[in-house]
C-alpha cells in the first residue's frame, strides 16, 4: 500500500467518522423530536376531550341545579296554597330542564367516550374508571327518564326528594369519576413526562457515548494509519540525527514497499555509503595527521575567524601548548600580544587578498624563549572557490639568523680584512710602479741613444725584468679585483680584426727568435666592428699566446678565429709545445698551479695567467676548454658573446682618425708637471727632450693650482699621490676657479701608480680628461699630448689609457 493510498484512507477515516457524528446526532434530535411529538399527540385530545367532558359535566350540574331549583320553588308555592299537599305534575318548565339535561348528559356520554377510546389507547389502566362514570351517565339518564314518565302524574314531595338524592348521588360520584380521571389523567402525564425526561436524559447519554465511541474509532484508526506514516518517518529523523551527529550505526531495514520503504531503503544505502566514505574520509584524515605529524616543521590551519582549527605535533611542542588546548583559540592566546599583533594583520591581509604569504617575524614560545620564525600561509577554499580559512607552516630560522649574523660579522671582518687587502696591494702597487716607472722608462730611454751592444744587452735585461715585474703586478691586482668583484668590463665599439692582428704583431719578435711559425686564420665571416671590452680580450691573448710561445720550441703557434651562433665568436690558440699531462689539464685554471712544478722547470711563471683568463671569459659570457697531449702540443679554445657595433662605427673611425692624425698636427706647447718623485719627473723629461714642448714641474697639488691660475699653460700632468693637496683636490680647485673666471677649461692628464678602476673613475670625476697608469710608456704619453697640441682641435678628450 503506497502512503498517498494510506494517507487517503486516513482522510477517508476522518470523513466517515465526522459524517458518522453527524448523523447520529442528526437521528438524535429526530428521535427526540418524534418523543416530543409522540407526547403531545397523546396529551392534546385527551386533554381537549377531558375538557369537553368538563363543560358537559357543568352543563348537566347547571341542568341539575335549576331543576332542583325551580322543583324547590313549586313545591313551596303549592305548599302555602295547599298545606298539606306534596305531590305534582311536572311543570313545562321542568320538562325542558330535563331535555336539557338529558342533552348535556348525551354531551358527556358522548364525550367519555371519545375520551374512553384515547384512554383505552394510550392509558389502558384507567378503563375501570370510565366504565363506572359511564354507568353513572346511564343511570341519570334513567331517573330523567323516569321523572318525563311521570310527569302527568302527581308527585309528592318524597318522590321528587328520591330523584334528588338519587341525582346528587350520581352528581357526586360522577364528579369524583371525573376528578379522580383528571387526577389520573394528570398523574399519567406527569408519569409520561417523567419517562420522557429520563428517556431524554439516556438518549443524551447514550448519544454522547456512541460519539465518543465513533471518535474514538475514528481517532484509532486515523493513530494506526498515521503512526504506520509517521513511525517510520520519525525513525528516518532519529536516524537522520544521529547521522548528522557521525553516528552511522543505524538499521532502517523494512519490508515495506510503499514510497516510504522505498525512501528507507534509499537512506539505508546513502547512509551505508556516507559510512564507506566517512570511513574513507577518517583514513584519509588520519592518514594526513600522521602525516602532518611526520612533518619536521610546525604546521597549522585556521577558519576564517582567524581561530585555530588544529595542527600537528611538531607545532603543538613547538609552543608549548597541547592540541586540544590550542584547537579554538586565538593567536594572542597561544603567542604573546606584541607577535600576535603581527600575525592577525598578516592573516586578515591573506584571508582578504587570498594566494600565498612568506615573511619572516619572531614568535615568543610558552617558555619565554624568542625564535626567529619564517611563515609559509596560503588559503584553502571550498569547491566553489569560497575561502575557507589558512594554512601555514612554521621555520625556525634561529640558528640561520645567528649563522647569517656571524656570517655578516665574518663578511665585515672579511670586508675589512679586503680593504686592508686592498689597500695594502693599491698602496704596493703604487709604491713598485713608482721605482718601475723611472726603470722601465729610463731603459727605454736608454736604449734610444745606446750604441754599444754589450750596454743595450744588459738595458734590455734590465727591462725585460723590469716588464715581468709589471705583468706579476698586473696579474696579482687582477685576480684580486675579481675575487673582490671590483673588476668591471667595457662595453665599446672595437675593430676586432685589427686588435688580433696588432696582438699577434706584438708576439712576432719573440716567435722569431724562436724560430716559431705564427700564424692567424681569420673566418671571412666575422664582423670588422664588435661591441665588448678591448683591452680585457688583449690581456686574455697575451697570456694564451704568452704560454703558447713560452712553452714551444719547434713548429708554430696558431690564432683562429671563427663565428659562432648567434653573437658567439669562437678563439683558437693552439702550440706544438710541450703539452699538458691530463692529470694537470683540470687544475691548470687554478691560480698559482702550474703543469711543472718541479724545481727544474724550464720556464718561470705564477701559474696566474690562465686562472685570470678563464674569470674574464666567464665575465664576458663564454668558457674555455683545453686539449692537449704530452709532446704534441696544446689547443686553448674560449668562445665569448661580442654583438656586431654597427651604429658607432663612425665614432670609432673619427677617434682613430684623431689618434692617426695628431703627429700631423702638432705646435709647441707649455706643459705643467705636478709631481713629487723626482726620478719620474726626470722619465717625463727625458720623454719630452726630442719634443718643442715647454715642461714646468712642482712638486704638491697646492703649486701646481697656484701656477695654473699664475701661468698660462696649455696642459696639465697631474700625479694623484702628492703632499700637501692630491691630484684630485688639485682638480676640482681648478676647476671650480675655471668656472668662477668663466675661463676654457685647461686639459688635465692624471698621472698614478694606481690601476684600480674606481681610482681612474674618481679622477675623471674630479675633473680630469684623460688618465695614464704608471709606469708610464713614452709612445702612449706623447700621443696623448700630441693630442691635446693638435692644430685647431679643441675638442676635450676623455679617455682611460692602461698600460
Amino acid at each position: 500500500m503506497s502512503i498517498w493510498t494510506r494517507v487517503f484512507l486516513l482522510q477517508i477515516v476522518m470523513t466517515i467518522t465526522i459524517l458518522a457524528s453527524i448523523f447520529f446526532f442528526h437521528h438524535f434530535a429526530d428521535n427526540l423530536e418524534g418523543q416530543f411529538d409522540l407526547l403531545e399527540y397523546q396529551t392534546i385530545p385527551t386533554v381537549i376531550e377531558l375538557d369537553a367532558m368538563h363543560v358537559a359535566e357543568l352543563g348537566i350540574f347547571a341542568a341539575t341545579n335549576r331543576i332542583l331549583l325551580m322543583r324547590q320553588i313549586s313545591d313551596h308555592q303549592k305548599m302555602t296554597r295547599e298545606p298539606g299537599t306534596h305531590n305534582r305534575a311536572i311543570s313545562p318548565s321542568e320538562v325542558h330542564e330535563i331535555y336539557e339535561l338529558q342533552s348535556k348528559i348525551e354531551d358527556f356520554q358522548k364525550a367519555l367516550k371519545r375520551y374512553g377510546i384515547l384512554v383505552a389507547r394510550y392509558f389502558p389502566d384507567e378503563t375501570v374508571f370510565l366504565d363506572t362514570a359511564s354507568e353513572e351517565g346511564n343511570r341519570l339518564i334513567s331517573l330523567s327518564n323516569t321523572l318525563l314518565d311521570r310527569q302527568g302524574v302527581p308527585e309528592g314531595t318524597a318522590f321528587a326528594r328520591e330523584i334528588e338524592e338519587k341525582f346528587e348521588y350520581v352528581k357526586h360520584q360522577l364528579e369524583n369519576s371525573i376528578l379522580d380521571a383528571e387526577k389520573n389523567e394528570l398523574r399519567e402525564i406527569n408519569e409520561h413526562h417523567e419517562n420522557l425526561e429520563e428517556m431524554i436524559h439516556w438518549i443524551n447519554i447514550y448519544a454522547w457515548g456512541a460519539g465518543f465511541i465513533v471518535i474514538a474509532i475514528g481517532v484509532l484508526v486515523s493513530f494506526f494509519i498515521s503512526r504506520s506514516i509517521i513511525k517510520p518517518i520519525q525513525h528516518l529523523a532519529r536516524a537522520t540525527s544521529r547521522l548528522s551527529q557521525g553516528v552511522f550505526d543505524v538499521d532502517l531495514q523494512t519490508d515495506r514497499s510503499d514510497e516510504i520503504g522505498s525512501l528507507t531503503k534509499l537512506f539505508q544505502e546513502m547512509v551505508e555509503k556516507r559510512a564507506r566514505v566517512e570511513a574513507a574520509i577518517q583514513e584519509q584524515l588520519h592518514f594526513l595527521r600522521v602525516l602532518m605529524d611526520a612533518m619536521p616543521y610546525p604546521v597549522f590551519y585556521k577558519n576564517m575567524e582567524q581561530r585555530y582549527m588544529g595542527c600537528n605535533r611538531k607545532f603543538s611542542e613547538y609552543v608549548g601548548y597541547d592540541r586540544e588546548y590550542i584547537e579554538g583559540k586565538m593567536t594572542s592566546d597561544i603567542i604573546s600580544k606584541a607577535d600576535a599583533l603581527v600575525a592577525d594583520h598578516t592573516d586578515s591581509e591573506l584571508l582578504a587578498t587570498g594566494g600565498v604569504q612568506i615573511y619572516e617575524s619572531q614568535l615568543s614560545r610558552k617558555d619565554g624563549a624568542i625564535r626567529d620564525v619564517l611563515f609559509h600561509k596560503a588559503t584553502f577554499a571550498s569547491s566553489d572557490g569560497t575561502t575557507l580559512g589558512l594554512v601555514g607552516s612554521i621555520i625556525d630560522i634561529s640558528d640561520k639568523k645567528q649563522a647569517e649574523r656571524e656570517l655578516l660579522e665574518a663578511r665585515d671582518k672579511a670586508d675589512s680584512s679586503s680593504k686592508a687587502k686592498s689597500t695594502f696591494l693599491a698602496t704596493m702597487s703604487h709604491e713598485i710602479r713608482t721605482p718601475l716607472n723611472a726603470i722601465i722608462g729610463l731603459n727605454e730611454h736608454l736604449l734610444e741613444d745606446e750604441p754599444d751592444i754589450q750596454r743595450r744587452r744588459y738595458l734590455e735585461i734590465a727591462k725585460d725584468a723590469g716588464e715581468n715585474l709589471l705583468a706579476l703586478i698586473s696579474d696579482i691586482l687582477d685576480l684580486s679585483k675579481i675575487e673582490a668583484e671590483q673588476l668591471d668590463l667595457e662595453s665599446i665599439a672595437f675593430d676586432l680584426p685589427e686588435l688580433i692582428h696588432q696582438i699577434v704583431r706584438m708576439f712576432q719578435p719573440r716567435a722569431q727568435k724562436k724560430g716559431l711559425g705564427l700564424v692567424v686564420q681569420m673566418a671571412p665571416t666575422i664582423p670588422v666592428y664588435v661591441m665588448g671590452d678591448p683591452q680585457r680580450l688583449r690581456q686574455i691573448f697575451l697570456n694564451l699566446l704568452g704560454n703558447a710561445i713560452k712553452f714551444t720550441e719547434h713548429g708554430e703557434v696558431m690564432v683562429t678565429v671563427e663565428r659562432g651562433e648567434g653573437e658567439a665568436i669562437h678563439f683558437l690558440v693552439s702550440d706544438s709545445g710541450i703539452g699538458i699531462p691530463l692529470e694537470k689539464q683540470e687544475v691548470i685554471f687554478q691560480p698559482f698551479i702550474q703543469a711543472d712544478t718541479s724545481t727544474t722547470r724550464r720556464v718561470g711563471g705564477t701559474g696566474l695567467g690562465l686562472n685570470i683568463c678563464q674569470r674574464l671569459i666567464t665575465m664576458m659570457g663564454g668558457c674555455i676548454e683545453v686539449k692537449s697531449e704530452v709532446g704534441k702540443g696544446s689547443r686553448f679554445r674560449f668562445t665569448i658573446q661580442l654583438p656586431e657595433a654597427v651604429e658607432q662605427i663612425g665614432h670609432v673611425e673619427r677617434i682613430s682618425a684623431k689618434l692617426d692624425n695628431a703627429a700631423t698636427h702638432v705646435h709647441p706647447i707649455r706643459i705643467l708637471l705636478a709631481e713629487d718623485t723626482e726620478e719620474n719627473a726626470i722619465v717625463v723629461r727625458a720623454f719630452l727632450k726630442s719634443t718643442p714642448h715647454q715642461l714646468d714641474v712642482v712638486e704638491d697639488g697646492v703649486q701646481a693650482v697656484a701656477r695654473i691660475q699664475s701661468g698660462n699653460y696649455d696642459l696639465l700632468l697631474l700625479d694623484i699621490e702628492m703632499p700637501i693637496m692630491d691630484g684630485f683636490t688639485a682638480a676640482r680647485a681648478i676647476r671650480k676657479w675655471e668656472k668662477e673666471q668663466s675661463l676654457k677649461p685647461i686639459p688635465i692628464v692624471a698621472l698614478t701608480a694606481h690601476a684600480f678602476q674606481e681610482v681612474s673613475d674618481k679622477a675623471i670625476e674630479a675633473g680630469c680628461d684623460a688618465h695614464i697608469t704608471k709606469p708610464v710608456r713614452k709612445k702612449r704619453l706623447l700621443e696623448t699630448i700630441h693630442h691635446f697640441a693638435a692644430v685647431g682641435d679643441s675638442d676635450t678628450f676623455v679617455a682611460r689609457m692602461h698600460t
